[in-house]
């Protein structure tokens, strides 16, 4: 892929400093959210902070902007269940779940207190629920527990709570595929777990049949802790896969989607959906606090994208990300731009869209956004 220039394009000012932790900035199509102590702030255009929510006396630990247009930069979901009528905000808080209903000019849903508070949140894609209905996963601040609800526009229900036995720590990080009706989760012991999700109706889903949702395999990097995870090829099908690989075959490149998970140390792995190792980037010189992907096909149909992340060493990075036959191919992941955010810790990076990234800092009321030239 070719180099890209990282050039300022413009700044939004910030009702408020992001609070200094990983992945404080989440977004969708056009929209993004961010969190300091107990408020996060809603903006539906990037120009500007539309929506204040309070949580009262609750910490925010983790925000998610769940369905509607969360789903970004690529084609649809196979599944036409897979996509959501409503938009949410979701909040992750030190005594609990609070959800907004972001596609109806930030109206309070419900809120649902959970023994220990919560760390993590991510919507979870299934096939099993009807338009109009969200899945989310809750990781436990005080054990291994993840907590799923079901949110529709007026309610908010706890449908299951699965202890994974697999690791020793509470979750710290979540990502989804909707395209593959994937879900990964992220301890703070080393662990990458994947789930296995339900795919009945959506009543059975509601009604909270414990099975539904099941821990499928864990992969474990023992040296190191993750902060933040991204699905890097949610877009692919078994259409765009390479055709010289099967599911069954002993490659690196066997199993989709696949998956980017940044690390305190400052390295990225890329993971496929067996929790192989397909290659590791040496990305920052320290931890990695925020990681995002975007896809795009080339006039050729190609598919590839890119990957940016950013750190506490103040340097977002960017990635070019080859396609499903050229990584079949072994061709290699390179970075393709980088800046430095001079006196910044970085806390967050996204895509508003595929000419464009945007970053947050700690103790700036700055939301910054580059053109990819």
């Amino acid at each position: 892929m070719s180099q890209l220039s990282v050039v300022p394009l413009s700044k939004v000012r910030l009702p408020a400093a992001p609070t200094l932790r990983e992945q404080n900035l989440v977004h969708g199509d056009g929209c993004f959210a961010y969190f300091r102590g107990c408020t996060a702030y809603y903006s539906y255009d990037l120009a500007k902070v539309d929506s204040v929510v309070t949580t009262d006396a609750s910490n925010i630990m983790n925000i998610a902007i769940c369905g509607g247009n969360a789903w970004k930069h690529g084609p649809s979901p196979a599944s036409a269940a897979a996509v959501s009528t409503i938009a949410v905000l979701a909040v992750a808080t030190s005594s609990g779940i609070h959800v907004w209903d972001a596609s109806a000019s930030m109206r309070f849903i419900h809120t649902l207190e959970i023994k220990g508070g919560c760390r993590s949140i991510a919507w979870v894609p299934s096939n099993g629920r009807a338009p109009g209905s969200i899945v989310l996963a809750v990781g436990s601040m005080e054990d291994s527990s993840i907590h799923f609800l079901h949110v529709t526009s007026s309610s908010l229900k706890l449908i299951s709570t699965v202890l994974n036995p697999g690791v020793r720590g509470s979750s710290v990080c979540m990502a989804s595929s909707p395209f593959t009706n994937s879900f990964v989760s992220c301890d703070i012991s080393g662990s990458i777990t994947f789930w296995s999700l339900p795919s009945g109706a959506d009543s059975d889903i509601s009604a909270g049949n414990p099975g539904s949702f099941a821990v499928a395999h864990t992969t474990t990097f023992t040296e190191d802790a993750p902060t933040c995870v991204c699905c890097i090829s949610g877009s692919l099908s078994k259409e765009t896969e390479p055709a010289n690989v099967s599911s069954s075959s002993a490659g690196p490149f066997a199993s989709w989607p696949l998956w980017a998970c940044g690390f305190a140390s400052g390295k990225v792995v890329i993971f496929d959906a067996r929790g192989m190792e397909v290659c590791e980037i040496g990305a920052h010189v320290r931890g990695v606090t925020g990681i995002d992907y975007c896809s795009f096909t080339n006039g050729s149909g190609m598919h590839g994208g890119m990957l940016g992340t950013v750190s506490e060493d103040s340097v977002l990075q960017i990635f070019g990300i080859p396609s499903p036959q050229m990584l079949a191919n072994s061709m290699p992941i390179t970075l393709i731009g980088s800046t430095k955010i001079i006196d910044s810790i970085l806390t967050g990076v996204g895509f508003p869209h595929s000419s464009a990234v945007c970053v947050v800092a700690y103790d700036s009321v700055s939301l910054q956004v580059m053109s990819l030239e």
